[in-house]
């Protein structure tokens, strides 16, 4: 070197490196000596983005960034591990980096049952890693029933107008059940429903109440994951009787007019026999068919014989009620 020159040195640490290093350097007149700390290269890993929260069903991205800090190519293994209360599973994915070089690594994990209510997510290379805890909600298919009778009557319709609602993560499948509890009735309808995540869908149901239904019908709508219930007030239904117009006194021989009105108050229409009593004896009958909440004359007529007297006692009869 001339006088007063100086020369710069470089020196490239490796991976052995790591740690407190000391470099020397030395000419024949002189030499020094400085004590160098030296990092350890290893790939980092960063997570720059995750699914959080999620529905059991759903699936978890999760997205990363792995950086080379070595000053040489070098390959290495990147792990995902899922721990919780249902899972318990790993991912691996290979990566060749450069010195300083960078690469983005995407992993996704879909969830199962059980997963509820957290998931610890980790992603980590041989000395690196990175953590996140995600919350996982319990899915399910919500029943809402949106509209029912508040009452009826007997031989009338129950309308159930339903949304279910599918809360997982996926698509899913499942059955919604119609049960009808009461005096006169023990019965069950279903209707499979397929629903997207996060998807609702109108299922109506009818059901037509019997004889014995009343005072009332327990309603409940039910998927695999929850039961919505109401009550139904159900009336008796009958072909009420009623005399209208009936001879107050008659001579032995003569003929007894029996003027009636017959009302159907089921909730259908329905055929009953309507019957002239004397003495509770059937003197005569008359067959009615009548609508829902129709009503109709029934006349009869009864001649008088000999040992009617002093009186008669006349009555109207349905299979349900009478007048006399």
């Amino acid at each position: 070197l001339d006088d007063g020159a100086t020369e710069d040195f470089s020196y490239v640490a490796r991976d052995l490196d790591s740690g407190i290093t000391t470099i020397n350097i030395s000419t024949r007149d002189d030499s020094v000596e400085r004590d160098v700390t030296v990092g350890e290269g290893r790939f980092t890993v960063s997570i720059d983005t995750i699914t959080d929260p999620v529905a059991e069903g759903g699936t978890i991205e999760v997205n990363t960034t792995i950086t080379n800090t070595k000053n040489s190519q070098d390959t290495q293994t990147i792990d995902l591990s899922i721990n919780g209360s249902g899972s318990d599973t790993s991912q691996s994915e290979s990566v060749q980096l450069a010195g300083g070089d960078s690469e983005d690594v995407d992993f996704s994990y879909t969830t199962v049952a059980n997963d509820p209510p957290a998931l610890n997510v980790t992603v980590e290379s041989a000395k690196g890693s990175a953590s996140e805890v995600v919350t996982v909600t319990e899915g399910a298919f919500e029943v809402a029933i949106d509209s029912l009778n508040d009452s009826v009557t007997e031989g009338e319709t129950v309308e159930v107008n339903t949304t279910i609602t599918n809360t997982f993560g996926d698509t899913r499948t499942q059955s919604i059940d119609l049960s009808i509890n009461g005096s006169g009735s023990d019965t069950t309808q279903s209707e499979s429903v397929q629903l997207a995540a996060d998807a609702s869908e109108d299922v109506n149901f009818s059901y037509t109440t019997v004889d014995g239904d009343a005072p009332a019908l327990d309603v409940a709508v039910a998927s695999a994951d929850e039961t919505k219930s109401d009550t139904v007030a159900v009336t008796e239904g009958a072909f009420d009787v009623a005399i209208d117009d009936i001879n107050s006194s008659v001579t032995e021989g003569e003929t007894v007019e029996v003027n009636t009105t017959i009302t159907n108050t089921f909730g259908d229409t329905r055929t009953q026999d309507i019957r002239l009593l004397v003495d509770g004896e059937q003197e005569d009958t008359e067959p009615e068919t009548l609508a829902a909440g129709v009503s109709t004359p029934v006349n009869f007529s009864y001649t008088t014989v000999d040992g009617d007297t002093p009186e008669i006692n006349v009555t109207v009869a349905s299979d349900d009620t009478n007048d006399s």
